[in-house]
């Protein structure tokens, strides 16, 4: 099936389903906001770390050998063996490469804290050619939390250069990387609660919760373009993300996400969320 095909599969789908509409807000209206300088910890601020770590361009960053590695990797929910791994990455910093997003960016995660129920460390880090977002139950960043959500900033380069290229505004691209977010903070709900799922059912369980929390924030106001996380579900390039295998079909995909986005309209709360997931694709 060729990626005209793919493309116009996903907008019946959605027109059908009525969840196409436009801008997005990273707040969540209905909500309180947290303040993320006393809950949420910046792992750039830790001693260990020099000036160098936050810049994606810095040359130290370059290690063929890891980036061979993490291309080889078929999940973005790691084991404590490709933790380490990655743990060895450097620039892991809340810089995600876009100075001028790095507010909006930046303000999501308390906001997938408060839904979500757990609180992982957060960060952006140097993908290279591995381009991915991963998910780890170890702390990478800091002693204490309930895991480790990292992101790549080539990931985030490619979202928005694909919205671009489809001639989609900001708020396609805004929505598929929120959506991304919500997913790997699905793993880490899934390794509070369950543990390690078979594949695929753990990566379309988290696509599930991602639909889910994207309907929830819609719910309360925020209007998102829930094609570009549709699209984006579609097509990952050479991203791990996007292995058939481990992550499901490619409709198999948008189907999760849209069935979970319906739920969140409902406003659920996540833990029914996430029983409601395991129940829809067992």
């Amino acid at each position: 099936m060729d990626r005209r095909t793919v493309l116009q599969i996903v907008a019946t789908t959605l027109a059908a389903t009525g969840l196409g509409c436009t801008c997005a807000r990273a707040g969540f209206p209905g909500l309180p906001q947290q303040d993320t300088e006393t809950r949420w910890v910046d792992p750039s601020d830790r001693p260990e770390r020099d000036d160098k770590s936050a810049s994606p361009e810095a040359p130290a960053d370059r290690d063929e050998g890891l980036e061979a590695g993490l291309r080889d990797l078929k999940v973005c929910a790691l084991t404590s063996g490709q933790a380490g791994r990655l743990a060895r990455t450097k620039g892991f910093s809340r810089a995600s490469g876009i100075p001028q997003l790095d507010g909006t960016l930046n303000s999501e995660p308390p906001v997938l804290r408060d839904l979500f129920g757990v609180d992982p460390g957060f960060a952006f880090f140097n993908d290279g050619r591995a381009i991915n977002a991963y998910a780890m139950p170890q702390n990478i960043l800091r002693r204490r939390g309930d895991g480790t959500v990292v992101f790549g900033r080539n990931l985030l380069r490619t979202e928005i250069a694909k919205a671009s290229q489809l001639m989609r505004g900001p708020n396609a691209w805004a929505t598929a990387v929120i959506g991304i977010f919500a997913h790997e903070w699905g793993h880490i709900r899934q390794f509070s609660d369950v543990g390690q799922l078979d594949k695929p059912l753990m990566e379309l369980h988290a696509d599930y919760l991602a639909g889910w929390y994207l309907g929830t924030k819609s719910s309360y106001g925020s209007s998102l373009d829930i094609a570009g996380i549709a699209r984006s579900l579609y097509e990952k390039g050479d991203s791990n993300f996007n292995s058939p295998p481990d992550h499901g079909r490619p409709i198999q995909r948008v189907k999760s996400m849209e069935a979970g986005f319906l739920l969140g309209r409902r406003r659920a709360p996540v833990s029914d969320a996430f029983r409601a997931g395991l129940d829809a694709l067992s």
